[in-house]
Formats: structure tokens, C-alpha cells, sequence
């Protein structure tokens, strides 16, 4: 029931309700505006400097370098997103997780508008905002280390971009799936979902694989409980999305960067014995009890 049902009809705890989604919407909002200006501080940091270096000279061959012999570099979706950021040089950095924040928060209302429309839903605005905002909200308070996850650039474009990117095409795709009850879907909606899908597969293997398995599940869902005449038109959508993320897949795997990390032989037994303890001593940090050290505990733990 929305706000103006409510006043119409005199309905009190309908208001109420209306005015309790309202105020924690807002409270989420401003929330989530406080996670955004957190990362106004995000500064160039380890991989960010090798980017600039690399992107700095020529934007193009900085492509092609990092897809062909750059770790990391089979990841396509995630060099771009770096590569079109150090156009703008060093003033980017601040406005990627602000942006990619917000416009997060704007796929999670518009995810909550298309299941809505879905199961014929008549909730308020307000409750579509509520839900999008607190999903986002309670996503963030649980990540692990967010400033690798969401405001260093490094970082963020494997792990968070996807998410972001991830999150608009499930909107759209929900969006699509509602119209098809009652009208065809467009061909160059299809091209949009197919180039999407690509695109959001290509920031990591496990986005992709994440991406390829939903959408499995979607196509199951759809086959044994859709009705014609959507059923078909809705198969179609989600096939070519799917066949996009399996292309996905199929250029990552067959990157030259992968050899890069896949070249090496493992180390032997003593080696790997020998930099666990190296990196104990230089890495973990000591846990200190009543301002005694237990630094050896530390080298017991990495043995039981």
C-alpha cells in the first residue's frame, strides 16, 4: 500500500508503517552517503603506481601489454576499468568508490522495483527503497577489509566492480523477464544483456563463475515453472546472457597473462617450510598478553 493509498483511506497504522520505511530508508541512505565519503580518501597505492606507469604512455598498448603478459591480466573487464580511470589521471582515484557506491545502491532499488513487479508486489517506494538500502547497507558493515575490497582501485575492480556491474544487469534482466509477459523482448535488449554479462564476467574467474551458475539456475527456474508465452521469450534473454558469460570465461582462460602465474613450478617441501617461517617473522604481527610477547606461539600455530 503506498503513502497516498494510506491517506486516502485513512488507514493509521498503514501510515505509520509508511513513515517507519521512510525514516529508515533515510537512516540507510545517509549511512551509505558516510561509506561513500570514506573512500574521498582513497590515495594511489602498490599496483595503482605500476598502472599509472603502464597506462601513462600509451592507453592502447597499456591494454594490450596487461592482457597479453600482465599478472592478472586475463581479467579484461578489470584492466579496462583501470585503464579508462588513469584518463583521468590521479583525481579518479577518490570518485571510483563514491561512485560505484552510489550507483550500487541505485541497482539494489531497481533489483527490489523488478521483484516487485515480478510477483505483483503493492508495496510503497519507500519499502523498495528500505530493502535495496538496507541489503547494501548490512553487505558493507559484514565485508571483510574494505578498503581492499571497495576503495582501493587495485583491488576494487576485482572485487566490488563486479558486484556493482553485476547488481544493473540483474535489474535489467528482472526488468525484461516482467515484460515479456505481455510483449516480445527487443533484439537490442538481448545485445545490451549478451554485452553486460560479457562485460561483468571479465572483471574476475570467481564473478564469473558466480554469474554463470545464477544464471543456470535462472534458466532451470524459468524451464519448469515459466508459461508460454514468456517462458520462451524469457529463455532466449537468459541463454544468449549465458552464452556470454561462458565467453567470458573462454577469453580469460585463453589469455597469454596466464602463464605468468602458471609457469613456475611449485616450491619443493623445505623451500615452502622455510618462507612460512620467513614470513612469520617479517609478516604476522605479534601478540603480545600482560606486555610479554608470544612471538613464539606464533611459529607453533603454523605447525598444529
Amino acid at each position: 500500500m503506498t503513502v497516498r493509498d494510506s491517506l486516502r483511506n485513512k488507514n493509521i497504522p498503514a501510515l505509520i508503517l509508511q513513515g517507519v520505511l521512510m525514516l529508515g530508508a533515510a537512516i540507510f541512505f545517509t549511512l551509505m552517503l558516510v561509506y561513500s565519503y570514506q573512500g574521498w580518501f582513497t590515495r594511489y597505492m602498490a599496483d595503482d603506481y605500476c598502472n599509472a606507469v603502464l597506462f601513462s604512455e600509451n592507453f592502447t598498448n597499456g591494454l594490450y601489454q596487461r592482457y597479453m603478459t600482465g599478472f592478472g591480466g586475463n581479467r579484461y573487464s578489470n584492466i579496462w576499468l583501470v585503464g579508462v580511470s588513469e584518463i583521468f589521471g590521479i583525481k579518479s582515484i577518490p570518485i571510483l568508490p563514491v561512485f560505484h557506491i552510489m550507483l550500487w545502491v541505485i541497482g539494489l532499488i531497481l533489483v527490489m522495483s523488478g521483484v516487485k513487479k515480478l510477483v505483483k508486489a503493492e508495496w510503497s517506494f519507500a519499502m523498495t527503497s528500505f530493502l535495496g538500502l538496507s541489503i547494501a547497507f548490512f553487505t558493507l558493515i559484514q565485508a571483510p577489509n574494505l578498503y581492499q575490497t571497495v576503495y582501493w582501485r587495485s583491488s576494487m575492480s576485482t572485487h566490488f566492480a563486479p558486484v556493482v556491474y553485476g547488481t544493473l544487469l540483474l535489474a535489467f534482466l528482472l526488468n525484461q523477464s516482467y515484460k515479456a509477459a505481455t510483449q516480445s523482448i527487443s533484439i537490442s535488449s538481448i545485445v545490451i544483456a549478451f554485452i553486460s554479462a560479457f562485460i561483468v564476467g571479465g572483471f574476475s574467474e570467481p564473478a564469473d563463475a558466480v554469474q554463470v551458475t545464477i544464471l543456470i539456475l535462472a534458466i532451470a527456474a524459468v524451464w519448469r515453472w515459466g508459461s508460454n508465452p514468456s517462458k520462451k521469450r524469457i529463455l532466449t534473454l537468459l541463454g544468449w546472457t549465458l552464452g556470454a558469460a561462458i565467453l567470458s570465461l573462454t577469453v580469460m582462460v585463453i589469455s597469454p597473462a596466464n602463464s605468468q602465474r602458471l609457469g613456475d613450478d611449485p616450491p619443493g617441501l623445505m623451500l615452502l617450510i622455510m618462507m612460512l617461517f620467513i614470513s612469520a617473522i617479517f609478516l604476522l604481527p605479534r601478540r603480545c598478553v600482560n606486555s610479554r610477547c608470544q612471538t613464539p606461539s606464533l611459529y607453533l600455530s603454523l605447525l598444529f
